[in-house]
């Protein structure tokens, strides 16, 4: 998949909602979509589109066992990342197109993992300063 793709450009998908954040992200998933990354299977992933144009992916895995086998296939794929929190179960990792991040939500026991479009951030950081 690439960064700046229109929701047409992907097969299957299925808006969700629209998430009020930087003027609109659409939200999809994508009908009949295989759950996993790597072997680690996923319970959810969402397409975000800004402005008609792919700006997010973010997929999760509920509970600490489904989080741990995320963490291995994303460590696998992406490399070990940089914590930039002590102590904190939060990964990052940046490249000249991608942004990712993946963290351990204990309040939700939910695993997260997102990857963003670095061009479209600087655009949207650019006309949202906050």
């Amino acid at each position: 998949i690439t960064w700046q793709l229109k929701p047409a450009d992907l097969p299957g998908l299925i808006k969700v909602e629209t998430d009020p954040m930087y003027g609109g992200i659409d939200q999809y998933y994508r009908e009949n979509e295989i759950m996993k990354l790597g072997p680690a299977a996923l319970d959810g992933k969402v397409y975000g589109f800004w402005r008609n144009q792919l700006y997010m992916i973010t997929i999760w895995a509920e509970g600490s066992p489904a989080y741990k086998r995320l963490r291995k296939a994303v460590f696998e794929r992406y490399g070990r990342g940089k914590q930039n929190s002590e102590g904190l179960e939060r990964y990052v990792w940046d490249d000249p197109t991608t942004d990712r991040m993946l963290e351990f939500d204990e309040k939700l026991n939910t695993g997260l993992f997102w990857m963003r479009s670095r061009v479209l951030d600087k655009k949207i950081k650019l006309l949202y300063k906050n």
